[in-house]
Formats: C-alpha cells, structure tokens, sequence
C-alpha cells in the first residue's frame, strides 16, 4: 500500500485530480449527476487511456501519441429563413468552427417560390454566395448543399421570390 496520496482540488470542490491507491489518475470536473470523470487508466501500461463521458474543456497542452478517436459532434438545424413572404436573406447559422459542408432544406407551403442560395462567411459579417443553389417551385420543398468551402457562418437566401404565401429554411453544416 502505497505510503501518499497525491490529490488536487479546487475551493468549491468541483475540479479534483487525484491517484488512487491502484496508481490511476482520476480526474473530475463538476458536481452531483453533471460530473465528468476522466480515467487515465493504470500507470506503467500501455496505452494510457482516457475516457470522458460528458462534456469535458481541456486547456493548456496536451501531448499525443498514436491514435485519437473521437465521437462525432451532435448537429442541431437552424432555421434560416422563417416564414418569409417575399426575397430574404436568413439567419445565420454559426457553426462554431469552419465547416467545408453546408445543407439548407427548404419548404413553400403555397404559392410562393424563388431560388435558394447558400452564402458563406468567415467572422459573420462579410458574405459571399457560394455557387449551390436550386429552383423552389411553389408548393414544393427541396435541398441544396454547399461543399468544399472552409467556413464558419451559414445562411440561406431566398432571391427571385414570385407569388403568394411563406418559405421555410432550415440550414446545417458540418
């Protein structure tokens, strides 16, 4: 049995770092049901694993060596354009970082159509029309996707609108 325990926590107890008797580092961030624990496995073995099962923010270097799996990031649409009744250019969607692929679905519930272009940005404030787009006819919803641009703000465009009633488009990008 090990004669120390090395251990670091923060005054609110909610960031701990210490070694448990069998040599593993533990890591937690958080308190009650939220807690993310990070188990660097057993010292000495090879590979030293980490597992985070949660959402964990790490800051500082951090030293790699082989392979680094990570999980895909879960993706929400934005509606870009809503409801709209005549030519719009819609809400941006910020992707958090840049992204090369961007979808927009859109959706004529009556009579009113137009063209739908993807227009893309770097910091969300000067804009440039990437060359997707697709002919709305009314009543009608279809798709365009925007690839092989490196951008962090998407929005869709509605141009050449004709006709009576409201558009809808919802926009992701990965």
């Amino acid at each position: 049995m090990p004669g120390q325990y090395v251990g670091i926590e923060d005054p609110e107890q909610t960031h701990r770092a210490r070694v448990t008797e069998a040599g593993e580092l533990m890591v937690t961030s958080g308190s009650g049901g939220g807690a993310t624990t990070a188990n660097q496995g057993t010292a000495g073995t090879d590979p030293w694993l980490v597992s985070i099962d949660g959402t964990a923010t790490i800051a500082g270097t951090v030293g790699v060596s082989g392979t680094v799996a990570v999980a895909p990031a879960e993706a929400t649409a934005v509606t870009s354009l809503d409801a709209v009744t005549s030519a719009a250019t819609g809400a941006a969607l910020d992707a958090g970082a840049a992204v090369t692929t961007c979808t927009v679905i859109a959706t004529s519930a009556s009579e009113l159509g137009g063209t739908i272009l993807i227009q893309a940005s770097h910091d969300g404030t000067t804009w440039v029309s990437t060359t997707a787009t697709v002919s709305l006819p009314a009543a009608s919803t279809v798709t365009v996707s925007a690839t092989g641009m490196a951008c962090r703000y998407w929005r869709a465009d509605l141009g050449d609108a004709s006709g009576a009633g409201t558009v809808t488009a919802t926009i992701m990008a990965a």
